[in-house]
């Protein structure tokens, strides 16, 4: 039998995973005719009120022993006040909001935004309020660094795989190991993708073992140890929606979903280790070859690289194609800055 200790242990743990959480912005609660409605951190719902819950912890373990569920002790955090007789309230009309903001050192943190379920214009206004406040105490929209649409995802392992023309793949895998399967991917189709893959990671791409799965390998499969390289130490990718997947969910999302993430470059990892020399700027924020919006990169040839340039600097976004960006340039010769070709010796 389980000593009064253990029991309180075990509800302590509970509580903990709740609050930890709630911190991070795992739980995502709406109102519900017995209390609520709690889509976990995994995507999984659960009808859960102040005492009871639907979840498997509680229905097999929790319940029997006397115990709170994380799901319960969440909700108990989020929607009780302490009485005067030291029983709890139920408060089912607040639900608490979660905005995602970035701390000035580049820290990701999940704030609370306290509202109600019907709001009134009042307090609307109050959670209007709320948020510019954390705007104006130095929280970011977007981290450190990073344009509007960009956003940056840690990673620590690689695997590699290749394209039916053996250009090789590079699939990328959160530092958050919750997530099995592979963050995003970026084709090496030039010599400029390869460097600056390798001078970012610290891991040449030969050295690589090739996965011979047309999708990439997961986290738990039982070959994961063989193809998944582990990095020397976590790097930054900065990515955004692809336009090509922005398009298809745009239009009800039939037919084969394209790739969702795109690369856009890489940002510096963690500090050197102890001993270690500092990478140097040029090797810890790299721009990956420069890229159309079909998806499509510019390749080694320098005029092509130009005209690209001066397309983005006069129009303010990268071209749509190869073609599009030909058929620009030519209608803005003066404003591409080619070369002067060298002058020929004449005998």
């Amino acid at each position: 039998m389980l000593s009064c200790q253990s029991l309180g242990q075990m509800q302590q743990e509970r509580t903990e995973r709740a609050r930890a959480g709630l911190a991070k912005g795992e739980f995502r609660f709406s109102s519900a005719d017995s209390g609520w409605l709690v889509v976990n951190g995994d995507g999984k719902q659960y009808v859960v009120n102040l005492t009871t819950c639907t979840c498997q912890d509680f229905t097999d373990r929790a319940a029997t022993l006397g115990l709170f569920c994380k799901h319960i002790e969440a909700a108990r955090i989020l929607f009780s006040t302490p009485s005067q007789g030291g029983s709890m309230q139920d408060n089912s009309t607040q639900v608490t909001g979660w905005l995602k903001l970035y701390h000035p050192s580049g820290a990701q943190v999940t704030l609370p935004v306290p509202m109600l379920a019907r709001l009134t214009n009042q307090q609307a206004q109050d959670v209007l309020g709320s948020v510019s406040e954390y705007l104006n105490a130095g929280f970011m929209v977007n981290a450190p660094g990073l344009e509007d649409g960009e956003l940056l995802e840690e990673v620590n392992a690689v695997a590699r795989r290749e394209a039916k023309d053996e250009t090789p793949i590079i699939d990328f895998y959160s530092s958050n190991t919750k997530l099995l399967k592979k963050f995003m991917h970026a084709y090496m189709n030039s010599e400029q993708d390869i460097a600056a893959f390798e001078q970012a990671a610290g891991i040449q791409v030969v050295a690589l073992p090739v996965y011979e799965g047309a999708l990439a390998i997961a986290r738990d499969d039982n070959k994961a140890r063989k193809y998944i390289v582990s990095l020397p130490r976590p790097i930054k990718l900065v990515w955004k929606l692809s336009p090509k997947w922005e398009e298809w969910k745009a239009t009800g999302g039939e037919g084969n979903e394209p790739h969702k993430r795109m690369l856009v470059r890489y940002e510096a990892g963690l500090p050197a280790a102890k001993g270690e020399t500092s990478p140097s700027p040029a090797s810890t924020a790299l721009t990956v070859t420069r890229s159309y919006l079909d998806g499509t990169h510019v390749n080694g040839d320098a005029n092509e690289q130009i005209a690209y340039d001066a397309f983005k600097k006069a129009c303010g976004k990268n071209p749509a194609s190869k073609a599009a960006l030909k058929t620009w340039t030519q209608a803005n010769k003066h404003l591409v800055a080619f070369p002067e070709p060298a002058p020929t010796s004449s005998n």
